[in-house]
């Protein structure tokens, strides 16, 4: 994703959860569909306009932090558990392939 002139960010379309064979989004974060590496992102970061990486991965941490409040959501909105289940299981994949970047 690249960002010129006076253009957003794109809306959070591509966080849908969609099972697929392939375990990543159609969207790509310069060139990977899942597991870049931290100096991908810290570039994202500063084309994103985050003052510092350590800025950035504040807002990474609170995007963690919400999505682990997600279970409870779900189970309040009256998901069913074998749903609930598979999003847990996938978020929590992601969550464990890309911790290193927020420990840098």
């Amino acid at each position: 994703m690249h960002l010129w002139g006076n253009e957003q960010l794109a809306p959070f379309y591509d966080v849908t959860f969609s099972p697929s064979p392939y375990k990543e989004h159609a969207t790509a974060f310069a060139g990977f569909g899942k597991n870049p590496s931290l100096k991908v992102m810290q570039k994202l970061a500063n084309q994103a306009n985050f003052s510092n990486w350590k800025h950035a991965q504040q807002v990474i941490e609170e995007v963690v932090e919400t999505i682990n409040e997600f279970g409870d959501i779900a189970n309040e909105l009256n998901i069913e558990q074998n749903t609930i289940n598979l999003i847990k299981k996938q978020l929590n994949s992601v969550y464990l392939e890309n911790k290193s970047l927020l420990t840098v």
